[in-house]
């Protein structure tokens, strides 16, 4: 039986992690609108594998979308791993967050190829390969629920780490998704987890609400722009 303060920080922690997730999404909204509204291309901010100049895209790669269309494709899934990270993970979610951001970068620019690489898909595959693994690794049933709920409404993702469709920077996808493994290999051991009760029920809660599955998994594109030719 839970107490009244349990329970309360149980809701706090549902909350926190509520606008954090929606605080992430609507900066990607804003600095697009920004971009728009200034007629201006800010792939430049991308990854670019290589250069040194390509280096400020580990900082800033996952801000930058080819177009609304790719922004709103990638905000569900986004909006979910942040949540479901923060929720469950709330002791360490902060250091999970910064390593799946930072670790699918580096490796994005020291195995990609010469393109402009940008937009927050790399991170997405990063932290739900992260939910996905280790539910299963901590044997949790509460979080092998999310690994499955993770199957269900984004299984269709597996294709896009092949490199199947042009235009779509299949490495990132890939790269991000192995800093996933590693990650809930390393933290296997860390962390205690928010697994009571209530947590269960939010999960049900946010699984309803999100079983629209008219998003193909396709979609979640890490678009790229070939390199300008300053000659």
């Amino acid at each position: 039986m839970e107490t009244e303060q349990e329970i309360k920080e149980d809701r706090n922690n549902l909350l926190l992690s509520f606008y954090l997730s929606f605080f992430c999404v609507l900066v990607l909204w804003l600095i697009k609108v920004l971009e728009v509204s200034l007629g201006a291309h800010f792939y430049w901010l991308g990854v670019y594998p290589r250069s040194l100049h390509g280096l400020l895209g580990i900082f800033t790669s996952s801000l930058i979308h080819k177009d609304f269309f790719h922004l709103g494709s990638n905000s569900l899934p986004l909006f979910m791993g942040i949540f479901m990270c923060f929720y469950y993970y709330r002791r360490i979610a902060f250091e999970i967050f910064t390593w799946v951001y930072f670790l699918s970068g580096i490796w994005v620019w020291l195995f990609a190829r010469p393109h402009y690489h940008i937009g927050a898909s790399g991170f997405i595959y990063g932290i739900l390969s992260f939910l996905f693994f280790s539910g299963i690794i901590r044997r949790s049933p509460r979080l092998m629920t999310v690994s499955l709920i993770i199957i269900f409404m984004y299984g269709g993702m597996i294709w896009g780490v092949l490199p199947i469709e042009k235009g779509v920077s299949w490495e990132s996808h890939a790269l991000g998704a192995l800093s996933g493994i590693i990650l809930a290999i390393y933290f296997s051991k860390k962390g205690k987890l928010n697994l009571n009760n209530n947590s269960n029920n939010a999960l049900q809660e946010w699984h309803y609400h999100s079983t629209d599955t008219s998003i193909s998994p396709k979609e979640y594109n890490y678009e790229y722009k070939p390199k300008e030719n300053k000659d």
